[in-house]
């Protein structure tokens, strides 16, 4: 017989074998650690060959656009790390701005048109023009690249070697003429037909302008507003010193000086770039002619906090809200308040005027929302709400939805702005929604992620996901 080979420990050598274990290391190492290296290589394989094949397909690359989905989504738009997203014009096109170019979707179908700036540097910015027949890039090495869409040719390559850093944001003018680039310390304006640079540049020492959040953003202590047309921008710090700018002309048109900020100060442009609003922790809201620099209403409130100045989409009412819950809205032209605003049971957290000029809506610290009546200052439907504090709450461009979304829930609600009742819940991301944007036609509803790069587009009068 035979000599065997193995090896095989008894239940009687196992316990006689433990106390040896408990005695030192040494045997622990050289007795046991061998067993259960073998035992886990064994686990590993009978794990691999259990696994049926179906669910580890041969065609299936880690670039495609259905590897390793989050369950429920469809596909993937776009490649790399997302940084920024834009809609065409006429809502058709979607720029997804990544580190390895731009993509350009299709939203009805949302399949990929093209892939344009490939490999070109990490994008910043996205712009269309107004007609949306040209896209512009902001590009991390420094440049501004601009391509003609429907061709996909690049037609300007705008560098700026005076400077070591990228290019934070771009924006067209009204009329298509004129891109402005934004960096950390300047903005430079570009003459599209041209190609030529507009000299010298707009100085803004070190007062950050950034297109991509209007109207309204606070980066290093500074801030700046715009106007609704992009025609004139206001920047300032806590030295209480308010610089105006026309973009057009890049000139430095006015210089209002205040007093130095104690808290926050808080500035907002009008929609047609004439009129300027300011106000500071215990000081009234201000009212300052542009052209003439010259103050022209003193609004004296019992507010000792204002976090923010919104003017109506006509420009003729001034809406401010304060942390006891009172929201007030000011006639432009006379300085007078019209309407006090009372029903809030907590602190406002936004307002937002309807397009039409006809309904205010706010969200309060306590999660709810309120749609009031600007004429008879009635709110409207009473509270709406579903428990979570809302982070950002905005308005479909045809003034019928209300896109509200929360703190604390992964999740995107939308609101019928004239019944105030809840229309849709849009779900799919899981470890928080950094933000969401609705198509100029309101027919579709694009939303990205905290901490990856999973865009999904969603179809709002299906609830469809489109693409994820």
């Amino acid at each position: 017989m035979g000599a065997q080979k193995g090896l095989c420990i008894s239940p009687v050598s196992f316990k006689r074998l433990l106390p040896n274990v408990s005695k030192g290391n040494y045997q622990m190492k050289k007795v046991l650690f061998p067993i259960l290296l073998i035992c886990g290589i064994v686990l590993i394989i009978l794990t691999l060959y259990l696994v049926p094949e179906r669910d580890v397909p041969d065609t299936l690359h880690f670039d495609s656009p259905q590897w390793h989905l989050p369950e429920g989504a469809k596909s993937r738009i776009g490649s790399g790390r997302v940084n920024v997203m834009r809609y065409s014009p006429d809502g058709n096109l979607l720029a997804v701005g990544s580190d390895i170019g731009v993509w350009i979707y299709d939203v009805h179908t949302a399949e990929p048109q093209s892939l344009i700036a490939a490999h070109a540097s990490v994008i910043n910015g996205i712009s269309f023009t107004p007609d949306g027949k040209t896209l512009a890039a902001a590009c991390e090495d420094g440049t501004i690249r601009v391509w003609d869409i429907s061709t996909g040719e690049r037609k300007h390559t705008f560098t700026r070697r005076e400077y070591s850093f990228g290019v934070d944001s771009v924006s067209f003018t009204a009329d298509g003429r004129i891109l402005a680039a934004t960096s950390f310390y300047n903005l430079d304006l570009w003459d599209i037909v041209t190609g030529v640079r507009k000299k010298p540049p707009i100085a803004l020492e070190n007062r950050r302008i950034d297109f991509d959040h209007l109207p309204y953003i606070m980066l290093g202590g500074s801030k700046t507003s715009f106007s609704s047309d992009r025609k004139t921008v206001a920047s300032w710090g806590r030295d209480g010193i308010i610089r105006v700018w026309d973009i057009t002309t890049r000139k430095q048109v006015q210089t209002i000086t205040i007093q130095p900020a104690s808290g926050q100060l808080v500035v907002s442009v009008n929609p047609d770039g004439r009129l300027l609003a300011t106000t500071n922790r215990n000081e009234p809201i201000r009212l300052w002619d542009i052209n003439t620099g010259t103050e022209t209403q003193t609004i004296i409130t019992d507010s000792r906090y204002i976090p923010n100045l919104v003017f109506s989409p006509d420009g003729t009412i001034l809406a401010s809200y304060n942390v006891n819950e009172t929201i007030r809205l000011w006639d432009v032209n006379t300085g007078k308040e019209q309407k006090t605003l009372q029903r809030h049971k907590n602190k406002v957290m936004r307002v937002a005027f309807s397009p039409d000029n006809r309904t205010l809506v706010s969200s309060n610290y306590d999660g709810t929302l309120r749609m009031w009546d600007i004429g008879t200052g009635e709110d409207k439907k009473g509270t709406i709400g579903y428990g979570h504090q809302f982070r950002n709450v905005s308005l479909s461009p045809d003034g019928e939805t209300l896109m509200s979304l929360g703190w604390g829930s992964n999740a995107i609600h939308l609101w019928n702005i004239h019944t105030g009742k809840h229309k849709k819940t849009f779900k799919g991301h899981r470890k928080g929604i950094a933000g969401a944007k609705l198509s100029p036609d309101g027919k579709h509803l694009m939303s990205w992620p905290v901490y990856n790069s999973t865009i999904r587009l969603w179809n709002v009068n299906t609830d469809k996901l489109k693409k994820a």
